[in-house]
């Protein structure tokens, strides 16, 4: 379980940070990926790519949170020391 938890914030960091480069800057990445510069009518499709690439990290973020609560919930997860146990 706790390898899932770290694949999922890997994978949703990298998600995010694509999706924050294909939406802020798409030429300027495309050109330091390697790729030709794009023309002017494909960047609708790179901020739809952008806008799916966002989602997907949000989602993978909001997943790892949920089951990172789920396992605190059935005491899964080791409390720190000192912290409260709820009844």
């Amino acid at each position: 379980m706790r390898n899932l938890r770290i694949l999922l914030r890997v994978v949703g960091a990298i998600q995010i940070v694509l999706g924050l480069f294909y939406l802020l800057a798409p030429a300027f990445f495309l050109e330091a990926i390697g790729h030709s510069v794009p023309a002017d009518d494909i960047f609708y499709p790179l901020g739809m790519l952008a806008s799916r690439f966002l989602v997907f990290g949000v989602v993978f973020i909001y997943i790892f949170w949920a089951t990172y609560a789920a396992a605190r919930a059935q005491d899964l997860v080791p409390r720190p020391p000192g912290a409260a146990v709820r009844n």
